[in-house]
């Protein structure tokens, strides 16, 4: 469906209203934003390192690798427990309808013990099936052909439901904790799930770590260390890929030696040895030069108060757990 929306403020003041009304749907609809629309809302203040570190990604016209800053929000992204027979109707009455079978619908995981958990894609629509952009207009047909001569792009949504299972899972029980976004525990888990982290993902950490508290409580806009040691306690494999990524984040502030603990197959480390190769400046000279001392030591202090939350949580005894040679699930997104 074409180029995505790439104006911030459209996403984040449309956010909150489908929130509020959610909240007013006689099944008591819970909507929480995640992706960079949750970071944008959860971290406002956190405009300066989004717009100053730099991160090295194809050109979108030449496809040369060129280094930008800047964090968009380019879609609507939510989190729900409710189920989709509650949750797709009220967002028809929002102007959102399902994309074609083929592209719309994938589930993500199914387990005996944590249920179905999904993820829907929708577009905005006239009512009649044609896809609008961010001003109203029409500018491609029911099938998705494009009208000639129309502007901008489709305006899209991504739903999903009960869970987060990608990499790893963790569920949707506690949204009742944070609003309009997920609470600061779950949005750090939506980025420590992820086994090839990418520069952006470390961005949005430190972010989320500079403006935000580490401590063992639920409240607004703090980062529940005790809760994530609870459930990583029991999730030995998310464990060790959350912890990974926490040591590799602190290896990028204090600029140490070591690129990658996992191993070096990882795309991380094959990536940081292209870069060397060709003479690149890599991404941790890249942050000094972008973050200030005084906010990476607060970041790095953040960092160990997390990990030691966590060990304390599982009482040490996942600190030397090595896992299998596959210990995550298999995807072809990020968020």
């Amino acid at each position: 469906m074409g180029f995505r929306v790439e104006e911030d403020s459209y996403f984040i003041d449309g956010a909150k209203p489908f929130i509020e009304d959610a909240e007013k749907h006689p099944k008591r609809i819970a909507l929480r934003a995640l992706g960079a629309l949750g970071q944008k809302l959860y971290s406002p203040s956190g405009t300066d390192i989004w717009n100053s570190v730099k991160v090295r990604m194809p050109d979108e016209v030449t496809g040369q690798v060129v280094e930008k800053a800047g964090r968009h929000v380019t879609d609507f992204d939510f989190a729900t427990p409710n189920h989709e027979k509650e949750v797709i109707p009220f967002l028809a009455t929002k102007g959102f309808k399902l994309l074609p079978a083929d592209e719309r619908h994938y589930f993500i995981g199914v387990t005996m013990s944590r249920g179905r958990c999904a993820k829907l894609k929708l577009y905005l629509s006239d009512g009649k099936g044609n896809v609008l952009n961010q001003y109203g207009e029409v500018i491609a047909n029911d099938k998705g052909q494009p009208v000639p001569g129309a502007r901008g792009a489709p305006v899209l949504m991504d739903v999903f439901f009960r869970g987060f299972y990608m990499n790893h899972y963790f569920p949707f029980d506690r949204l009742d904790k944070e609003t309009p976004t997920l609470p600061g525990a779950e949005l750090m888990f939506t980025k420590l799930q992820i086994v090839y982290s990418n520069e952006k993902d470390f961005i949005d950490e430190m972010v989320i770590l500079r403006e935000h508290e580490v401590t063992d409580t639920d409240a607004n806009k703090i980062v529940n260390g005790a809760y994530m040691g609870q459930w990583l306690s029991k999730e030995k494999d998310f464990y060790y890929t959350a912890t990974t990524n926490l040591k590799r984040l602190r290896n990028i502030l204090t600029f140490g030696s070591e690129t990658s603990p996992i191993n070096e197959k990882d795309e991380w480390t094959q990536f940081q040895k292209m870069q060397d190769s060709l003479g690149e400046r890599r991404f941790e000279l890249r942050v000094k030069e972008a973050v200030k001392e005084e906010d990476r030591r607060k970041i790095v202090s953040r960092v160990d108060k997390l990990l030691e939350m966590i060990e304390r949580e599982s009482n040490g005894k996942l600190k030397n757990y090595v896992p299998g040679k596959r210990w995550y699930e298999k995807v072809e997104e990020s968020i």
